[in-house]
């Protein structure tokens, strides 16, 4: 994903491509721990809102057409899609 970013914007501010190397992290995160804050502790609000835009963008365009075999499957569907 980060190299498709490159090939679309000519020089990425630095939250960007933070957010677009964590954008599966909602997909992998621990379910005990608040992800929202611990992105904002570490790299700001804006690459929390980012990666979190990120995340809703995949489940609303690309996840609705996913076979009904890999709705389940998705954290490991993506790694293979990239």
């Amino acid at each position: 994903m980060a190299l498709a970013l490159d090939g679309h914007v000519a020089d990425p501010a630095p939250h960007l491509v933070t957010a677009v190397l964590l954008h599966d992290a909602p997909e992998y995160a621990p379910n005990n721990i608040d992800l929202d804050a611990l992105l904002t502790a570490r790299f700001g609000s804006s690459v929390a809102a980012t990666v979190r835009a990120l995340e809703h963008a995949f489940h609303t365009t690309v996840a609705p057409h996913l076979p009904p075999s890999m709705a389940g499957d998705l954290p490991r569907f993506v790694v293979r899609a990239e």
